[in-house]
């Protein structure tokens, strides 16, 4: 979730405090989600937190670019 919110507002420059739900940001959490899990299998140096997040804040990006 706050990979979604580090890409709303400090690369996309959206202001979404009005909006009480996005769903487009619930789909990228849940693939973000996903992915998490599946990092979980993998064994990873810095930990599987932080290439999720970078990976979720691609996916939120290009998401909005489309």
């Amino acid at each position: 979730m706050i990979a979604i919110q580090i890409a709303d507002f400090f690369i996309l420059k959206q202001n979404t405090e009005e909006s009480a739900f996005n769903i487009r940001n619930l789909a990228v959490w849940l693939a973000g989600f996903i992915i998490y899990r599946l990092l979980m299998r993998v064994d990873i140096v810095v930990g599987n937190t932080l290439p999720d997040m970078l990976i979720t804040i691609a996916i939120c990006v290009a998401v909005d670019r489309i």
